[in-house]
């Protein structure tokens, strides 16, 4: 059975600020948030023992202190991603968003 999950990549700080998107992207259940990525944007990462660390999307690399991060939204709001994206199972119609963002203790939800 095929899920239906949004993709938003995010790039602040850019002039106007960049963003992709891969609306409606049908995947199978069970996809990791990895696949989803994958399947939406060019993307460089590194394995390690506690899952797939993002190094760039879509040519957009980790620096100056800015990382890629993710977010899933429900109805409650923005959740922060606490895990590795390649151990995250997207749900049905769920939406997730990438954000390249400094990383601090409170980080900001996307805008």
């Amino acid at each position: 059975m095929a899920t239906k999950a949004t993709a938003d990549v995010r790039i602040p700080g850019k002039s106007p600020k960049r963003r992709a998107r891969a609306n409606e992207t049908r995947i199978n259940a069970g996809s990791t948030l990895f696949d989803l990525t994958t399947l939406a944007f060019s993307v460089n990462y590194t394995k390690s023992l506690s899952g797939f660390s993002i190094n760039a999307i879509d040519s957009v690399p980790n620096s100056e202190g800015k990382y890629w991060l993710w977010w899933s939204h429900s109805s409650y709001g923005w959740t922060f991603g606490q895990v590795a994206s390649d151990k995250y199972v997207i749900g049905q119609n769920e939406t997730v968003a990438w954000y390249r963002e400094a990383y601090s203790a409170n980080p900001e939800p996307p805008s």
